[in-house]
């Protein structure tokens, strides 16, 4: 039995699948304004000189 009369006699039977659905990960924002990200600045090359 193929996956689309399955569903179709499930639907007629009136069953529902207890399947959980995939875990979404949510997305990253931007970074959030009063705080900067310090990693970055900390890690600029300087002037040669200095």
């Amino acid at each position: 039995m193929g996956r689309w009369l399955a569903g179709r006699l499930m639907k007629e039977l009136g069953l529902v699948s207890c399947q959980q659905p995939t875990h979404r990960y949510k997305r990253g924002g931007h970074e959030h304004v009063a705080i900067p990200n310090y990693l970055e600045r900390l890690n600029r090359p300087g002037n040669p000189g200095d």
